[in-house]
């Protein structure tokens, strides 16, 4: 509720627009409190703006009522015997005093009331008004709201009325709205505070109303900016806080101004200086600056021993030549936070600065460490100085619980101008992830485990830093921070991350801020590539560089894996020029990163939900980038949660499928966070429908269900399930527990059934569009091996017996061929899978028809809402209790098909490896074969208890089959050997028909041929000898037709057939539509490590 300040950002802002909505309180008299405070700062009250006006009187306890725009005083309630004076923002009723919790409305976190509450009793106001003084002319209000409460202040201007409440809601007979027109969200989309007030009495006990500290210092400044000639007023005497009686009524009313006085228009001169405090050791008389800080020296300020005179002359001189540096001196945001340039103490250097434009030093202000940051002194010319003070402007308007407060500004001669912020004890991000991975260095792996992790504090920090982007992109004008690195955030003993401001700029960037010499840069490794291309920096800029430091929490590491000084410290552009070995290296990283989407990598062990947030925000198109906003969402509800699901508890019995070989991904499908998380999102889609369909079910009740959804308190449900010997049950009471307002409606109408079946078949069909994404990544790995070999022959087989040649490629497409049909049975029950949708205890939906009076109509329009909200086109058309069994029957057809598939490939494989053909790839270190594990994980038994384990089980099995996949090994001079050994049978028939062509007795030829093969077989089987078929067709008279053409009849090639031909029509037929059609989610990796 603080009105002074609502009212200075309206004037410091200057919108047209917001300065018309301001009235303009012409009194006369003016009352003589006021007078008396405006001239103890050299002030009259002609020469204030409207805005200042409307805060002065604000500030003294005037408020405005009735259609004639009276003012009346307002007193404020104390405590008996309390003679302290308070300030008009202390008579806002907080929201902690108020008890309501059924009868608030909501704006944001903001609430209101306006309706009856019991709890509000006529203790609670904090102010009191004389009722005698206002009689009937105070107006009701339009809205009915008595009471609201926001930490905000209004973003438009404020308009402080008196206003009656209604008897009917409240006994309470005043309230103090801040602007009648932002009671509540209709209007605006933010809420003015209400203050209600009780009637003033002679046994109230009440203290004095002084102006705040912020009025003060408003006034201050409107003093230093200010030449005032002298003007007559004509004032009226104090309003007093004395008991009120009927005759001394009309003194408390003071009127609008009418005949009588003339108004004198005053003409403000506005001067450009430099107003600094004189300390304690200067010497009055001549002007000469004696400074305290010892530790100040030629470095930090050069105007040691000057004169008063001489340093204002020299901002005088700046100011004629950069008139920005004038209305610097005189924006009342700088007045705010100006210090006493001698108070500052400089103590050391902290650290060079991301930027060499400034300097970043240790120091104190009243004996408080703070961090000082100035110019250095080589940047400090006209430019980098008004460079600077546009900067600091703007970062004195931050107010952010993660964003560096800026304690205030400092300067004697405006070239020493300093930002004094807060001191962060823990140093950046960046200094603690070295610090981090040092230690990891120095320790065993096995015996150490870094203690940051995606649970807690990474996750802190990360969110940390996204709340403060949300901020400064959402401001009414939108500022983009331009530098966000790891060194820019800071953190302190708590890890409380706080995003360092300094480097923020308006968007889009104006004309001022345009010079590219003072522009403070990021190294280049946080740069998005458009930027990196001469790109002004934007929103999905900064969220590009909050991607780059999400590789960093989960690595530890520098990005890219530079760890040279050089490289930490250079700032880059594409084309600059330098013969430095170290920056050409950083040149071509830039181009890779703008050409070949070079991005920082994660580790292995990165959550996926993490792996898929770096994605989006690495993305090289901006406009596909997650807004600040959806980071947010993105770390709540994907990363946490998966975070929070992942157990190591060492004392319980683990599931090898979960703990060893299935991804976290699918382990997360079938976890109970998952299973327990659908329950209440199918009771708040339930209750959606309900309301939807008439039944009394209040928005806010909706509302509090959706905020507790992943808010699971699973100790207390399993208290309540002791309690109950029902799981579902026992999670209704956790979530009304969670959202208390709509534990009345949750599971209205429903069975257990409901949440228990419909959540099966939700996680049924998350499970199988997962193992959809990474069946099509296998197919597409082995296409691309297919067309990699489609030509090169090989040796055929038969019961394992040698055959016709075939080549490498065309293998491949027998195992692609059942990976696509198993394929379109997957995508065939993805499209149909039915919910169960709505039907009650026996399927009847009984309840449901009682729930709707016997509605039938609304009955089945209730089954259509709940599964439209949760994505399902089907809904089963009748069951029982449950949903048939035979979808669970369909659904592990298809994944042991799947694995048969998976079994078929690996055989093959295994077959090939020991004929040395092929190898899979191995890991370093590895012992054990992957193909060997797929042989062992292909065989689901049909039971209900086992549909989890089925899906994990054909997670590991596309796992490891993409391993393999991905990195077959093919060795051409060992096929080359093996048909060099079994070719010559097969050639044969060659040799026969070119010899018969030739005029050669086919009977003849037929048994000569035979005759050699024999004798051939018999060499390699009884004495171990090489085949010599061909050898002997070469010398054998009979065959000289061919023997100079025998190198030709015997190219492999000649024997394969349409194979690569086959290899590129399947490719082309098959295998390629499907990849487009699913293109996008080719695009994300959800492949974990591989164990074996």
């Amino acid at each position: 509720m603080d009105v002074v300040t609502s009212f200075y950002n309206v004037e410091k802002g200057q919108n047209v627009e917001k300065l018309k909505q301001v009235t303009v309180p012409a009194l006369n008299p003016v009352p003589a409190d006021v007078v008396s405070l405006l001239a103890a700062n050299t002030l009259t009250w002609d020469v204030l703006p409207k805005t200042a006006k409307n805060a002065v009187l604000w500030s003294l306890g005037y408020v405005r009522y009735g259609s004639e725009a009276e003012y009346t005083r307002v007193f404020a309630v104390c405590p008996s015997g309390s003679k302290s004076s308070v300030t008009m923002d202390d008579i806002q009723v907080s929201d902690k005093s108020v008890s309501c919790d059924n009868v608030y409305e909501y704006c944001g976190y903001s609430r209101w009331i306006n309706k009856p509450c019991q709890a509000f009793s006529s203790s609670l106001p904090k102010c009191a008004i004389n009722a005698s003084m206002v009689n009937s002319r105070v107006a009701s209000s339009q809205t009915k709201v008595f009471w609201g409460f926001t930490v905000d202040n209004f973003p438009n201007p404020p308009n402080p009325t008196l206003l009656k409440n209604d008897p009917s809601i409240t006994s309470i007979p005043y309230s103090i709205h801040v602007n009648p027109i932002g009671d509540s969200c209709a209007t605006t989309s933010f809420l003015a505070s209400t203050a209600p007030c009780i009637s003033q009495t002679s046994a109230l006990s009440t203290c004095a109303i002084a102006p705040s500290a912020k009025m003060q210092a408003w006034l201050k400044e409107l003093s230093q900016a200010t030449t005032l000639p002298p003007t007559p007023i004509t004032t009226a005497p104090p309003l007093t806080l004395a008991p009120v009686t009927q005759e001394s009524s009309n003194a408390m009313v003071i009127g609008i101004a009418g005949g009588g006085g003339a108004l004198v228009l005053v003409v403000l001169a506005i001067v450009c200086f430099c107003r600094r405090k004189a300390s304690k050791g200067g010497d009055s008389a001549t002007g000469t600056t004696v400074y305290s800080n010892k530790s100040c020296n030629s470095h930090v300020s050069s105007s040691k021993g000057m004169n008063l005179n001489d340093m204002e002359q020299s901002n005088e001189r700046l100011c004629e030549s950069a008139p920005v540096l004038k209305s610097f001196q005189l924006d009342p945001a700088i007045s705010f936070k100006r210090l006493d340039y001698v108070s500052l103490v400089f103590e050391r250097h902290l650290a060079k600065s991301s930027s060499p434009l400034y300097d970043v030093w240790l120091g104190r202000v009243d004996g408080q460490i703070m961090a000082i940051k100035q110019l250095a002194p080589t940047y400090r010319s006209k430019k980098g100085i008004v460079h600077f003070a546009q900067s600091v402007r703007l970062m004195v308007s931050l107010d952010h619980p993660n964003i560096t407060t800026v304690v205030g500004v400092g300067w004697d001669m405006l070239e020493h101008l300093c930002l004094v912020t807060e001191f962060m004890d823990c140093g950046s991000l960046r200094e603690n992830l070295d610090a981090k991975l040092k230690q990891l260095s120095n320790r065993s792996s096995s015996n150490h485990k870094d203690e940051w992790d995606w649970k807690q504090t990474k996750l802190d920090i990360a969110m940390d830093v996204a709340k403060a982007l949300v901020y400064l992109h959402t401001l009414e004008v939108p500022l983009v921070h331009a530098a966000l690195t790891s060194s820019n955030i800071l953190l302190n003993s708590d890890l409380l991350a706080k995003l360092s401001a300094f480097a923020v700029q308006p968007f889009p960037l104006p004309a001022s801020f345009a010079d590219g010499e003072f522009t403070v840069s990021s190294k280049w490794e946080w740069i998005a590539p458009e930027v990196l291309s001469g790109q002004p920096t934007t929103p999905a800029s900064d969220v590009y560089a909050f991607g780059v430091v999400l590789t960093e929490l989960d690595t530890l590491a520098y990005p890219y894996g530079s760890t040279t000084p050089e490289s930490q410290r250079t700032t880059l552009s594409l084309s600059s020029k330098s013969s430095d070995n170290a920056v050409d290296h950083s040149r071509q990283r830039m181009q890779s990163v703008v050409h070949d989407h070079l991005r920082p990598a994660l580790s292995h062990s990165a959550p996926p939900a993490l792996r898929d947030l770096v994605e989006l925000c690495l993305h090289p198109d901006p406009s596909q980038r997650p807004t600040a906003m959806m980071l947010i969402y993105h770390l709540r509800s994907k990363v946490k949660v998966f975070e929070l699901t992942m157990t190591d508890d060492k004392t319980k019995y683990e599931h090898p499928l979960v703990s060893r070989y299935a991804t976290k991904e699918m382990s997360l499908v079938w976890s109970p966070h998952t299973k327990f998380s659908t329950w209440r999102k199918l009771w708040l889609a339930l209750a959606r429908a309900e309301q939807e369909l008439g039944i009394a079910i209040t928005d806010e009740q909706l509302r509090a269900m959706e905020k507790a959804i992943y808010d699971i308190d699973y100790a207390y449900a399993d208290e309540m399930e002791k309690k109950f010997r029902h799981d579902v049950m026992a999670h209704v009471h956790a979530f009304g527990k969670a959202a208390p307002i709509a534990m009345p409606i949750i599971h209205l109408g429903a069975t257990s059934c409901y949440v228990g079946d419909n959540a099966d078949i939700i996680q049924i069909k998350q499970g199988l569009e997962l193992i959809q994404r990474k069946l099509l990544k296998v197919v597409k790995t082995l296409r691309d091996f297919a067309v990699q070999y489609k030509d090169m022959p090989t040796m055929g087989f038969t019961h394992f017996q040698p055959a016709q040649l075939v080549t490498v490629g065309k293998r491949a497409t027998l195992w692609i061929q059942d990976f696509l049909l198993d394929h379109d049975r997957l995508e065939s029950q993805i499209q149909t899978l039915p919910l169960r949708g709505v039907k009650g205890t026996t399927g009847t939906q009984a309840s449901f028809l009682e729930l709707f009076n016997g509605d039938h109509d609304k009955v089945k329009q209730l089954n259509r809402k709940v599964a439209d909200q949760l994505g399902f086109e089907h809904v089963i058309a009748v069951s029982g209790q449950t949903y048939t069994r035979k979808i669970d029957y369909f659904v592990l057809s298809i994944l042991s098909g799947i694995a048969q598939s998976a079994y078929k490939m690996a055989g093959d494989i295994r077959l090939l490896a020991n004929m040395k053909e092929i190898e899979e790839p191995f890991e370093k270190n590895q012992v054990s074969a992957v193909s060997r594990r797929l042989e062992s994980h292909g065989s689901p038994v049909n039971s209900r208890i086992v549909l989890p384990e089925a899906f994990l089980a054909t997670d590991v099995i596309l796992n490891l089959i993409a391993n393999v996949s991905d990195g077959l090994q093919v060795w051409p001079n060992v096929i080359a050997a093996h048909i060099k050994a079994e070719l010559p049978f097969m050639a044969t028939e060659n040799v026969l028909m070119a010899c018969v062509k030739a005029g050669g007795d086919r009977q003849e030829l037929h048994e000569a041929i035979r005759e050699h093969s024999m004798a051939a077989g018999r060499r390699v089987k009884e004495e171990g000898a090489a085949n010599d078929l061909l050898d002997r067709i070469a010398a054998d008279s009979r065959f000289a037709a061919v023997h100079a053409t025998m190198d030709q009849l015997l190219d492999p090639k000649l024997f394969v057939g349409r194979s690569p031909e086959q290899v590129d029509e399947f490719v082309a037929e098959c295998v390629d539509p499907l990849m487009q059609k699913y293109q996008a989610l080719l695009l994300v990796d959800s492949v974990d490590s591989i164990n074996v």
